[in-house]
């Protein structure tokens, strides 16, 4: 989440048509009218807006108090900046103001909406060969508390090198981790013993990944099993599940390539079983 969501009871301003955000500051009037006050004290920033903004000087105090005070002059406040600054990314003139809450609230919903409509909405959607890895790359960058994949086969290549993709699979979930997001991977098959070639290679591979990353970021777990399920599930919300082993094929195809299937799933009722089966630990 952004750092300005940090309080509460600030005010922000969001266009309505791109998006851009900032928080509502006595230095962005000073921006706007373009005047140079760094240095002023409280009494010259109350003078300077009163002057030149032409708002009353209660709603000039609240601005550079900001916080509480200047949310119950929200109006008043988007009513001027609809006149005076067009949007820096879009220029549109189409500001609106919000709680810092309420843009997280909104942040959250547009975000569902998003992935909502990449999977498909409410009803299952099937992807065939290489837009399964699409689907799987999407989802991590897409997740914003929690993503969760159980494999029983590994390939250090397939988390290391570059495969199809621009972005490495390791770079990916790094990028996730450091967004704060909790990353949950359970792999591994026995084949009725533990010394298997399959997963000696898998298990070697993740006891060196967590080695490196889980000093950095405590919100990786890493579980040993046996299992032969392929599923990935982001945010508890969006699941993938079929035939594609997301850690130890990367998807490209040719006309000798093994077909795979996997549904993309956005139902509560179909996701909850896979993540109580699989992903109870961290």
């Amino acid at each position: 989440m952004l750092n300005f969501f940090k309080n509460k009871r600030e005010l922000f301003i969001r266009c309505d048509n791109c998006g851009y955000t900032t928080k509502v500051t006595k230095e962005l009037f000073a921006k706007i009218l373009g005047a140079t006050t760094v240095f002023l004290g409280y009494k010259a920033w109350v003078g300077f807006l009163f002057a030149g903004t032409g708002f009353a000087m209660a709603i000039c105090i609240a601005i550079c108090f900001g916080g509480i005070g200047l949310l119950a002059y929200g109006k008043e406040v988007v009513e001027w900046l609809n006149k005076k600054y067009p949007c820096p990314q879009c220029q549109a003139k189409t500001w609106n103001t919000f709680e810092a809450s309420d843009l997280e609230l909104m942040k959250q919903k547009e975000q569902e909406e998003s992935m909502k409509a990449f999977f498909g909405g409410d009803n299952t959607v099937v992807y065939f060969d290489e837009k399964i890895r699409s689907a799987f790359e999407a989802g991590i960058k897409n997740a914003s508390t929690e993503i969760a994949i159980a494999v029983p086969f590994i390939k250090k290549y397939i988390i290391s090198d570059t495969v199809i993709f621009q972005d490495t699979l390791k770079s990916l979930l790094i990028d996730a981790l450091n967004r704060g997001v909790k990353v949950k991977i359970l792999y591994g098959i026995r084949y009725n013993k533990d010394d298997n070639k399959d997963l000696l290679e898998a298990r070697n591979t993740m006891t060196e990944l967590y080695s490196e990353l889980h000093p950095l970021y405590k919100n990786l777990y890493i579980q040993e099993g046996n299992v032969h399920t392929k599923v990935a599930i982001f945010d508890k919300k969006y699941m993938l599940v079929g035939s594609f082993n997301y850690l130890s094929f990367g998807g490209h195809y040719t006309q000798y390539t093994r077909k795979e299937a996997t549904n993309a799933h956005y139902e509560s009722k179909r996701i909850c079983p896979y993540y109580q089966e699989y992903f109870t630990f961290g």
